[in-house]
């Protein structure tokens, strides 16, 4: 039936869809930016600061990491900030981008490197540390001729940066290989960091920073902390992006909770006493507590749970004694007892499901457990009370688990 209000209604409808969209658009800037007028180059320089969230609210110091080609490293550098403390990846730091000016790049590197360097160390550097709270930690980061500019910077002034980030830089030869060669660990401090990448068949740089290989190996420096990679997947114009994560990660490497991926891996690094020694280091950089958390104990137990090493297991349980469990999250408490449950060790899963149960005296879960394990025991008389027992708890709390709890107890009483 054709309704004239259907129609008009439909008509209006039409009319809508058809109307321009209205929005309200702002500017979107990220961080500030400056004009330093250098004495030493006789210009202007551009630098763009980005400061973290809790800047404003806080009296606290800050890592730097500098940036050359800051005109389009900047925002990236920002992402990373960002993401390293969403993630606990690192702490907060300050991001300061060095910008180039459209055509005037090559002739900062070429023809006035001395001076930009200069400019960076004598006018720059202060700069930040009067008008930021800083604290004595500087990660720089240079890609093509500002990575050759920094390994310069690395042999003449080590104490520059705490660390230098080098992308497929350009050129590494002649007079950048010569300073190289006066280094020695009388001049450099402890854990000075050198992070140097390339891509893979990238020509004239990659014999470069082969040759650099080369020749720092043979120098055996023991206070300088270096390391080469070669990028797979990258090429000369992609290595910057791939090296100030990694170079970021590996300066702020002892930031994140220690866990490995395999017991093997524990093993090869040290075992314990590397575990202690990590974290007592990282209590001193950053100001964590000493201790060896919980979820580092944790990821221990899972690992040697992964190859069924029982004594392992046992091992690492008993010497972090009940308190570690009952802090544990459920479900993590939950793996090492199904682990004995599995493997039919009733008393020892019995064990940790009671202390799962003293701690969380509303959760089903462990309640449960314990059924399973009188049940294991062959004491049906216990089991039973137990499954009822979870049914009880599950209702109380609205457990997505009740169904399956019910269907435990229907099991037992076949």
């Amino acid at each position: 039936m054709n309704h004239p209000n259907i129609k008009l209604f439909l008509s209006f409808l039409l009319i809508l869809a058809a109307l321009p969209i209205k929005a309200q658009s702002n500017t979107n800037t990220i961080g500030l930016k400056y004009s330093i007028h250098s004495e030493l180059m006789k210009m202007n320089r551009d630098i763009q600061v980005y400061l973290p969230s809790s800047y404003q609210e806080s009296s606290k110091k800050y890592p730097v990491v500098y940036l050359f080609d800051g005109q389009r490293l900047f925002s990236y550098g920002v992402s990373l900030a960002q993401s390293f403390t969403n993630f606990d990846t690192g702490p907060e730091f300050i991001v300061v981008g060095i910008n180039h000016k459209e055509g005037e790049r090559n002739n900062d590197f070429f023809n006035k490197e001395d001076e930009l360097l200069g400019f960076v160390e004598r006018e720059l550097l202060p700069f930040v540390d009067s008008n930021f709270r800083t604290n004595s930690e500087r990660v720089a980061f240079g890609w093509q001729y500002a990575g050759s500019l920094l390994i310069k910077a690395l042999a003449e002034n080590p104490k520059l940066f705490s660390a230098y980030l080098v992308a497929s830089p350009y050129p590494v030869f002649g007079e950048r290989m010569e300073s190289v060669n006066q280094i020695s660990d009388e001049r450099y401090p402890s854990d000075n960091i050198f992070y140097l990448t390339t891509s893979i068949n990238e020509g004239v740089v990659e014999k470069g920073t082969d040759a650099l290989e080369k020749l720092l190996e043979e120098k055996a420096l023991k206070k300088l902390d270096w390391s080469y990679h070669k990028l797979a997947g990258e090429s000369h114009n992609t290595t910057d992006y791939p090296t100030i994560r990694h170079g970021l990660m590996r300066y702020f490497n002892n930031y994140s909770v220690l866990q490995f991926n395999s017991h093997d891996l524990y093993l090869e690094a040290g075992g314990m006493p590397y575990v202690v020694e990590y974290f007592r280091k990282r209590a001193v950089r950053y100001g964590f507590p000493p201790e060896v958390p919980n979820w580092t104990k944790f990821t221990l137990i899972r690992d040697v749970m992964a190859i069924n090493n029982i004594e392992q297991v046992d091992l690492f349980v008993k010497s972090f004694k009940d308190d570690f469990i009952k802090q544990l999250k459920l479900w993590s408490s939950g793996e090492i007892a199904n682990f004995y449950l599995d493997n039919k060790l009733y008393l020892k899963a019995k064990k940790i499901f009671q202390l799962m149960a003293d701690a969380h005296p509303k959760s089903a879960m462990p309640i449960n457990r314990l059924g399973h394990v009188y049940k294991g025991l062959k004491d049906r008389a216990k089991a039973k009370d137990y499954f009822e027992r979870s049914i009880k708890l599950a209702k109380a709390s609205g457990s997505g688990r009740l169904l399956d709890y019910q269907k435990d107890l229907a099991g037992l009483q076949k």
